[in-house]
Parts: structure tokens; sequence; C-alpha cells
């Protein structure tokens, strides 16, 4: 959407698909997005302001639900693991016990 929208003014930025790329990723990363991509073209375009608001929003929503999702999943790893060694000591208890 950015490509289209403003690749003509700032086809550094937004031409091609490899500079597009490197551009959402720096929006998304933050890393010298403001001075860098985001000022000038809002200085253009005043509207800009919505796209890369929405864009950085769902960029940090989306890594954040990743970065939760691989902590609940390896939590949820911890706890099988546990289980299973419970199960497995109180088993073993039990056999020792019979004996």
């Amino acid at each position: 959407m950015a490509a289209q929208l403003y690749d003509t003014a700032f086809p550094e930025w937004f031409g091609p698909i490899g500079a597009y790329a490197y551009s959402l990723f720096q929006i998304m990363t933050l890393e010298e997005w403001s001075d860098a991509i985001v000022r000038p073209v809002v200085d253009g375009y005043p509207d800009a302001r919505l796209f890369f608001i929405a864009f950085i929003l769902c960029a940090v929503l989306t890594v954040f639900n990743l970065f939760t999702g691989v902590i609940v999943s390896a939590m949820e790893e911890d706890h099988d693991l546990e289980e299973h060694q419970k199960k497995y000591s109180h088993q073993s208890k039990c056999d020792n016990d019979r004996d």
C-alpha cells in the first residue's frame, strides 16, 4: 500500500521491492524511522501519519504476539516435562513399595 501511495515521491524508500521491504522493516523495528523516513513523507503527505501509525501498531502487536507465543510454548513444554517426571517418580515409588 505504501509503495503505491509514496513510490513516485520517494522512490529511494518505496520504489523497488528491496528498498520498500527495507524501509518497512526499518519502520517496524523503529530504527531511525522517524528522522529517516516518516518525517519527510509526512511533510509531503500529512495523511501518511495514519498509515504509519496503523503499520507500527500492527507490526508491534504481531511481534509481541510472536514473542508471547514462544514464551507460552516454552512454559507449556516445561510444564509437560514436570508432569511427566512427577508421574514417573510416583510410579517408581509405587514399584519400589511393592518390592
